[in-house]
């Protein structure tokens, strides 16, 4: 807002002073991050199609960003209140499967009715705008969490739902397999996507549609509720699990 407000009042002839001017180069710098030129693109495409070392030196500055700027403003307070809401849920008893199968329906009916429709709202005002950078910002600061807290607690309740009236036994089985190897299957994600998108392995990156890395994200899916109750009949802990 104070670089557009900046960009106007020159139009008018006024001269800015040098916040002004901060303000203006950090928000130019924000345009060429979120919309970078055509040889940076093709920089990072080469980069990340390339080998292990190329890749890994291009995410390598990105990575040192967001495990500390940006963990210590963001993440780390966004970790310890997500994990509160987790330990509020286990102490209601929602976790454990105490409420009754109405108070599940409320969860997930309420849940989802706000979260989906702030996310509709999002994913609609974004397309809308061509992906424009001010529409991306504004959106996305105002509505974030109204759209992701209230979805996540919608997700709690279909599951607790589905497990409480014993639907799709073998399912849940499946899910509870994939939770007890969490640690080997997150790990796991990590190493199928550079496998899938860099040069170690297929070199993908840049090359699917938004719709088309869905399917990616089911086959993980589907590889991992297949593969976790199979390592479990065989093994107590998970690979990863086991070292740790």
């Amino acid at each position: 807002a104070a670089a557009l407000e900046v960009q106007q009042a020159e139009a008018r002839g006024a001269a800015p002073d040098a916040t002004q001017r901060q303000a203006v180069e950090d928000w130019d710098a924000t345009l060429r991050e979120m919309r970078p030129p055509a040889d940076e693109v093709a920089k990072t495409v080469e980069a990340m199609r390339g080998g292990f070392t190329s890749a890994w030196v291009h995410v390598t500055e990105e990575i040192v960003e967001l495990r500390t700027t940006f963990f210590y403003l963001v993440g780390f307070l966004e970790d310890i209140a997500t994990m509160m809401m987790g330990v509020a849920l286990f102490a209601l008893g929602a976790l454990q499967g105490r409420w009754s199968m109405r108070g599940y329906a409320v969860l997930m009916l309420v849940g989802y009715g706000i979260g989906v429709s702030v996310n509709a709202w999002e994913a609609w005002s974004i397309v809308r705008s061509r992906f424009d950078p001010i529409a991306i910002q504004s959106t996305w600061y105002v509505s974030y969490e109204f759209g992701r807290v209230p979805t996540m607690l919608g997700h709690v309740g279909l599951v607790m739902l589905l497990w409480k009236g014993g639907a799709w036994p073998a399912a849940m089985r499946r899910l509870a397999a994939v939770g007890r190897m969490a640690f080997t299957n997150y790990l796991a994600q990590s190493l199928l996507g550079a496998l899938l998108f860099t040069g170690v392995g297929f070199g993908l990156y840049g090359q699917l549609e938004r719709h088309e890395l869905y399917y990616v994200v089911a086959a993980i899916w589907i590889l991992q509720l297949a593969w976790s109750p199979w390592w479990l009949a065989r093994h107590h802990y998970g690979p990863a699990e086991w070292l740790w």
